[in-house]
């Protein structure tokens, strides 16, 4: 086994030194292949996300949805463009793995806005993009941490730090 494994206690450590703490939601960006190989994979970085904020705060992942704008204009495809259901559409694939395995993970809440679809864990989705109404402006603007609760912060995994 390789000794440059990621543990979920390492994870939940640095996650700490970055200045998450109990009760924060906080919108991940994650590039997994360079975080790292993580002991348990992803579902160990998902839940030492979930250690340090605790039961009060939000992991959120920015899911968007498995569906091209360009097929919209072809009139061809249009009506063949399956449903948006916040249940079973895919995250879009330009968002990396990260909000999928999110989404997927028990327990996950995914807002029903297709265009600024986020998948949440913890916490509680009132105020959330998880209660954003779908309007053009959010389809073409999607929420960002900020835009919806003050304390939201922001983490961009994928660069391990040199010893």
């Amino acid at each position: 086994m390789p000794s440059d494994l990621w543990t979920r206690a390492e994870l939940r450590e640095h996650l700490q030194d970055l200045g998450l703490s109990s009760g924060d939601a906080v919108l991940t960006h994650t590039a997994l292949r360079k975080v790292g190989p993580i002991l348990g994979g992803p579902d160990s970085l998902i839940a030492a996300i979930l250690d340090v904020v605790g039961q009060q705060g939000t992991l959120l992942a920015y899911c968007d949805w498995q569906f091209e704008d360009e097929v919209l204009l072809n009139p061809r495809l249009r009506e063949h463009i399956p449903p948006f259901d916040p249940l079973r559409s895919r995250s879009i694939r330009d968002n990396g793995a990260f909000p999928e395995l999110v989404r997927t993970t028990p327990g996950a809440r995914r807002s029903g806005n297709p265009g600024a679809s986020c998948a949440a864990l913890g916490g509680k989705p009132t105020g959330s993009p998880l209660s954003t109404p779908m309007t053009t402006a959010t389809v073409r603007s999607p929420p960002s941490a900020s835009s919806w609760r003050p304390a939201a912060r922001r983490c961009w995994w994928g660069r391990r730090a040199k010893p």
